[in-house]
This record gives C-alpha cells, structure tokens and sequence, in this order.
C-alpha cells in the first residue's frame, strides 16, 4: 500500500493500456480523434464537436464488441494490494457487514464519497471515493484523483479496481485532476460501469492541453479496465448524472467554474455511439443535484424556480412542466429519486435550507409521489435531516433511506416510508454496534441501493468529513419478519 501523499504520483506513470480493449477502437482521449493541442481552448473543441439532433432511435446493440476476457486483469499494479475484509455485527435479527475503503496513501481534503453507488447485475457493488483534491496551480499542488471500488457480496472483499488519473493516461504534477464523482454510477445496456468525474475545488480550476473538463469514465468488470472517454462537456464539472439503461443514454447536467450550480447545463451521451447526441449551450437550471428518469427514458430536471423541465429522448428536446414544489422552503430543489417502478410512479426527495419565507435554516429534505403518466406530484412526508439519496424495495411500497446525509449520521438510522402513506418508521440503527465492534464512525451517506429480492441494502457512509476522511460501505441484510 502506498504510504504517503507524494507517492501517489506513481498511480500516474502507470502505462496506458491499449485502447482497443473495449468497443473496438480508441475512445474521444486518443490524440487523433482532435485532442486540444497549444493555442486550443476547451471552448473551441466543444463548438466543433458533432451534437446529433434528430430524433431518438435505439442504436444498434454493440455488445457483441465488449471485451469479456477475464484472462487478464488490467487493475494498475499500484492498487492490487488495496482490499479489506468487511467486519460483520449484529444488530437484532439484523446482520451488517461493513469495511472502510482501503486508501492508497492516508492523506485527503478529505477522503469522501458523494454519489450514488451501483449494484450491478454481475452481483457486485461499485463506490467511489476521492482525496477532494484539483486545485491545480493557483492554490498549491492539485493533482486530485478518484478510486473506483468493487465489492463482492460472495467473497465479502472490498477492493480498488481503478483511478481517475491512471484512467485519463495525461497528467501532469500540478495540474487540475479528477477529485471526485458527484453523479451517480451507472450500469449501461451491455454490463459495462459509468461514472464521471467533478472537481474537488471550483475555485482555481485551470485548463490547459492537458486538462480539458472533468471526465467521463468507463470500467470494463471483465477485463478490471477503467478508461477515458474524454470530456462529453469540456471546460465544465458534471455533478449529477443518471443512465436511462434501455435507450443507453446516459444524462448529465454540468457546471462552469466558479458557477456554484447556478447555470447547469444538460447533456446526453450515446453510450452505444459514443456521441454527444444533445447539449445545451446556455445554463437554465439551478441546484443541479439529480436526474431523475422514469420508464420511459425520460428526464426531468430542476428549472430553478422550484419546478422541473423534462428532456425527452424521442423529440430530443426539452419542455417545461407545470410541476412545483411548495411544500418547503424558497429554495427548495430536487436532490434525490428512485428509479421508476413497475407502475412507473416515482419517490421524489428535495433539499431546502430556508423555510416558506427565505430565511436561512438547517438543510431538510420533502418526499413526493411523483405519477409522470397521471401528471400527478403530491407531497407525502418530511425528515428534518438532509436526505442524500433514496431507493424503493421491489414490492414497490416503501422506500430506504437514512437521513443526515452531509451531517454526522451518529447512530446511522434506517428509516423505512410508506410510498403512498409517507408513515415512516425506523427499521434498524447500526452505529453504536459497528463503534462497540472498533469500526469506524457512520456518517452521512449520498448512496442506498438494494438488492434485486429486496434483502440487502448497501450503503456508502461518510464516516467523516473532517481530514483525512474515512468513507466505508455499510451492508445491512434485512431479516424475513422486517419485510414489507
């Protein structure tokens, strides 16, 4: 294990792998597909960059060109050795398995997890966690770089797969790198994993041939490869994505520098194309926090007067919807959602910190039942706390979550909400039994998935957001007799 901060510039020298593993040639990074050369802005690369237009056609089904060899892994030597064995506690009936990420040098500003994670169909659960670090020059050294993590449920071992920097293949010391991922990770329509970077810091972001944007990432979980696939948005951050599987169009929404999310922009990329097939040019939204997507493929974004705009794939446009939120304060935006379910409703979770008459308050969070077919949004409940994410269990009739997301969750409460009723109530609480076991501090979380027969959920934790930071999964198996 590397064992301090200067030593992870090794992770960087890694040889780049041969770009041909994956889709069958090299992705938007590879210099003859129109890298940004001296004299080159982002800006100019983004103007000439083809944006189809047309409406939405399901492309052809490429997976019969993903490299599936898992003769040879392509995990950079320098992460092999990063793996821990997850701890197990009872708690009641209650079984909870969970592991701090293992860190490949003990520094970060601070080590933080701050997007959904993926439970993807081959069984495993994949997390990222970055050093919170891309300054770039203007504040000292930048260099931030991002982990993609696997865990396996069978083996019960947590380890890193890939980085950010070793992905990119271009980095140089000090220049702006790739701190963390803020948007969901996502499985698209041929088993291959999705993430893509934001910056650690918008303060002193700083382009150059090199550092064009943040960055869409690809894991290949056959051949253990992370790539590059350039930047879908040059000169922007994207904190928020989501990946509507059937279409294979993944969505994002991006941020200028220094814009604090006051101009998102959205964005859809073809992962069968791999093309930019829509873009906006001038930022509408605000608060771009998430993406939610229903059965049809269609997302519905903040428009930053507490309602929401719809994207949708077949007009391959953008429209403004009647829908409000009113039920919080003046700034009340969305922050989470579920994935449609059989009937195509929706939980919807939002942020506020000011109450009905603007004044400045403790972030909290509103629950909606969202009807996209009915044309039906109607508030359900509220949480005090600050509500990171959300899922709903297979059954469809209650929703996971545990509140305090960017606050310390001390006692990392489960709590259980009727989706229709919005009558809640705790389901397990798992802190004092994982410190009582020497583990770590449960802290807030921005990720909850479950498993397929509603048995298992997996968490991502913040056990701190004071440096160095300490994230950890969090796996808690549900007993028969707390089944809805």
């Amino acid at each position: 294990m590397l064992g301090k901060r200067g030593d992870r510039r090794r992770l960087h020298s890694v040889p780049l792998l041969a770009c041909a593993l994956l889709m069958g040639g090299c992705g938007p990074d590879d210099p003859a597909d129109g890298d940004i050369g001296p004299g080159q802005s982002p800006a100019t690369e983004m103007a000439a960059a083809e944006v189809r237009r047309g409406p939405f056609a399901a492309s052809p089904n490429r997976c019969d060109r993903v490299d599936t060899d898992t003769s040879q892994s392509n995990i950079p030597e320098a992460l092999t050795d990063l793996r821990a064995e997850v701890r197990t506690v009872e708690v009641g009936d209650f079984i909870v398995d969970y592991a701090a990420h293992p860190l490949p040098y003990p520094e970060g500003s601070p080590w933080s997890h701050w997007g959904k994670g993926l439970l993807a169909s081959n069984g495993k659960f994949y997390s990222a966690v970055g050093d919170h670090g891309a300054e770039g020059s203007c504040k000292g050294p930048g260099d931030g770089n991002t982990f993609l993590y696997e865990y396996d449920p069978e083996t019960k071992v947590l380890r890193a797969v890939g980085d950010a920097l070793t992905a990119f293949g271009d980095h140089r010391p000090g220049d702006n790198g790739f701190g963390k991922v803020h948007g969901q990770i996502d499985e698209g329509p041929c088993g291959l994993v999705y993430l893509h970077t934001y910056w650690g810091s918008a303060d002193c972001v700083t382009y150059n041939e090199r550092y064009r944007g943040d960055i869409l990432l690809r894991y290949n979980p056959w051949t253990e490869h992370l790539e590059s696939l350039g930047s879908p948005f040059p000169a922007h951050g994207t904190p928020s994505t989501n990946l509507w599987r059937e279409g294979g169009l993944l969505y994002g929404e991006a941020n200028a520098p220094g814009s604090d999310g006051k101009d998102a922009k959205f964005w859809v990329w073809d992962t069968q194309t791999e093309e930019v097939r829509y873009r906006e040019e001038d930022g509408t939204d605000r608060r771009n926090r998430n993406i939610a997507v229903d059965l049809e493929g269609r997302a519905y974004l903040n428009d930053g007067r507490r309602g929401m705009r719809r994207y949708d794939p077949e007009a391959n446009e953008i429209e403004q919807l009647d829908y409000r939120f009113d039920s919080g304060g003046t700034d009340e935006f969305l922050r989470a959602s579920t994935e449609g379910v059989a009937d195509g409703t929706m939980t919807l979770v939002t942020q506020s910190n000011t109450d009905a008459d603007g004044n400045r308050m403790r972030r909290y969070s509103e629950f909606y039942h969202f009807d996209p077919g009915a044309g039906r949004l109607e508030w359900i409940a509220h949480d005090d706390e600050y509500v990171g994410d959300v899922v709903a269990d297979p059954t469809a009739r209650v929703v996971y979550y545990t509140p305090g997301a960017h606050q310390s969750a001390n006692e990392f409460a489960v709590i259980e909400l009727n989706r229709t009723t919005g009558e809640k109530r705790t389901l397990v609480r798992v802190g004092e039994a994982i410190r009582a076991d020497g583990g770590p501090q449960p802290g807030g979380s921005y990720s909850v998935s479950i498993s397929p027969d509603g048995k298992t959920l997996y968490f991502v934790s913040n056990s701190s957001l004071r440096r160095p930071g300490l994230p950890m999964i969090v796996v808690i198996h549900i007993p028969e007799s707390e089944m809805p």
